[in-house]
């Protein structure tokens, strides 16, 4: 009843429910005359089952109508908060594996390629310590704001943990995640973060796993490739992108 009362507009829930009751009632007021052997009159007894449900029950599924939408919409809230980080506005974890793993199956089933990105903020432990965790934060909701400005809709972005992300980009080869990064990287360089009355400049350091999704290689694996390739630009001193070159097992 409840899942049929939320599918209902307001005005459809009052006149089903409402006649309904008055049926209910129109029965309840017969059965009841029947089992004390009282004389029915039929008008008067009309008249007073039709009127108390009329009267009371719009009342009654008005109230119950608004107390349902009021958990739907909190319910709503509550999912898109555990489905996004905060800050950034990008997907949590957890949002992005369960994401991820859906698409990588689509992407095998219909063997399209797709390239996952790891990113990692070059010394972002330096930002928060040499400017404060207010600017450390308000550097990551820049970035977050710049990611979602050169991906597409089907691009998957997501905050990992602290200053980690990880991007699921569908229908893409090696050379087009390339680009992609190079164009999240001009991105970065042109928006220099103000805080405090200080220009914060920042750089991020990018692996590239892709999977060509013409053999068994998991998901798992592409990640595992792309933080492989994350791990050389980072020796590298950062602020570069990495594709993974390695042999897999």
């Amino acid at each position: 009843m409840i899942n049929f009362i939320q599918k209902q507009s307001r005005t459809s829930a009052l006149i089903v429910f409402t006649l309904l009751a008055v049926v209910v009632s129109v029965l309840l007021d017969y059965l009841i005359a029947k089992t004390l052997g009282h004389k029915l009159t039929t008008s008067e007894d009309l008249l007073r089952a039709t009127i108390i449900p009329l009267v009371v029950f719009p009342f009654i599924i008005s109230h119950l109508k608004d107390t349902l939408d009021k958990l739907q919409k909190q319910e709503e809230t509550l999912e898109n908060l555990s489905a996004k980080d905060i800050l950034t506005g990008l997907y949590s974890r957890q949002t992005f594996y369960l994401a991820a793993e859906k698409q990588h199956n689509l992407s095998v089933r219909n063997k399209h390629p797709y390239c996952i990105l790891t990113i990692d903020m070059d010394g972002f432990k330096q930002i928060n310590d040499n400017y404060s965790h207010q600017c450390g934060d308000k550097v990551l909701m820049i970035f977050g704001k710049a990611a979602n400005d050169v991906a597409r809709t089907s691009d998957i972005l997501a905050r990992i943990n602290g200053e980690e992300f990880a991007f699921f980009l569908s229908d893409t080869t090696p050379e087009q995640a390339k680009a992609f990064s190079e164009r999240l990287f001009e991105k970065i360089r042109k928006r220099v973060v103000i805080c405090k009355d200080k220009y914060i400049q920042y750089t991020i350091s990018i692996g590239i796993g892709s999977n060509d999704c013409k053999d068994k290689t998991s998901l798992q694996e592409t990640m595992k490739e792309s933080n492989q390739a994350l791990e050389v630009a980072k020796e590298k001193g950062g602020n570069s992108i990495e594709e993974f070159e390695g042999k897999r097992a």
